[in-house]
């Protein structure tokens, strides 16, 4: 008889977390196009991009990494203070976040609960790269 040692119990994401992680990036990501300063959104779609890109890199999805690596890479920028939104990111972030708004929704609420659990797990590690405002004291 072959005995498995039973995996942990991971808890599924309630239907509010679920709806933040859809909805609430999408909303902020329209006050940031539109030319929102607060930081609190533009961390939203950092948010988004942290585990939509989790879950792609754990599943080898290297087309949807490039994407949000990119997007990662304007959103990083913007909290430093080192630009401003331009042109020419709107349709970056635009197309990033609606294809990991769509990648995600395919998910099941198990994926997505681990994959968010492995990401606050890499933070609270000190994994992830604070971001400071440079320019802040300007």
């Amino acid at each position: 008889m072959i005995y498995r040692k039973p995996k942990p119990q991971i808890s599924l994401l309630t239907k509010a977390e679920h709806n933040n992680l859809m909805l609430l990036p999408y909303v902020h990501l329209a006050l940031v196009l539109e030319g929102s300063a607060d930081r609190q959104h533009v961390h939203t779609l950092a948010g988004l991009f942290n585990i939509a890109g989790a879950l792609a890199s754990y599943r080898h999805n290297h087309k949807l990494l490039a994407t949000i690596n990119e997007a990662q890479g304007i959103v990083t920028a913007l909290l430093r203070g080192e630009t401003s939104l331009l042109d020419a990111h709107k349709p970056i972030l635009r197309t990033a976040v609606n294809r990991s708004r769509a990648y995600l929704e395919k998910a099941s609420r198990a994926d997505l609960a681990r994959t968010v659990a492995w990401v606050d797990t890499q933070i609270a590690k000190g994994n992830a790269e604070p971001i400071e405002d440079t320019h802040a004291n300007d």
